[in-house]
């Protein structure tokens, strides 16, 4: 019921623990791969009057830091093997979701917006999501020819 209020605390500390992740990385890099540091030694062995103001100071994010581009390229890496295990993807799906869909307006209590709860808006968007999985998948809805469909949103449902 703290409607944007909760969502403004949410996003507050979602905000400060990912500071203080960024501030570990940058904190612990000498831990963290050092052979990914390499491209900062090339440099300098390429250009030998270079120096570290020269080529700068980076800060290598790992993989598992989610948005990195070490993550993004692992992931689109593991898409495209999941992708060529099961033989090619028959069917590629985007779907966003819709306040206003009528299963999210009856839910709301009165006085209450569609903005002022997310959570609901996602229930209604994954059982929208599972009933079409199940039409394509069990009930045969585009015939069956469609043999395998894989969702990573299985793994959240």
């Amino acid at each position: 019921m703290a409607a944007k209020l909760l969502q403004e605390w949410i996003v507050d500390s979602w905000a400060l623990s990912e500071q203080a992740r960024l501030r570990w990385i940058k904190q612990n890099q000498p831990t963290l791969r050092s052979e990914s540091r390499r491209g900062l030694m090339d440099a300098v062995a390429i250009d030998p009057n270079a120096t570290g103001e020269n080529v700068g100071q980076r800060t290598i994010l790992p993989s598992s830091f989610a948005g990195s581009t070490r993550n993004m390229i692992q992931n689109c890496q593991d898409a495209l093997a999941i992708n060529h295990y099961n033989g090619g993807a028959d069917l590629f799906l985007t779907a966003t979701a819709d306040p206003n869909w009528p299963e999210v307006k009856d839910a709301l209590p009165p006085g209450q917006k569609s903005s002022d709860r997310p959570d609901l808006i996602v229930h209604v968007f994954h059982a929208k999501m599972a009933a079409l999985i199940k039409d394509i998948c069990k009930n045969g809805i585009m015939g069956r020819t469609v043999a395998h469909l894989f969702l990573l949103m299985d793994n959240f449902m």
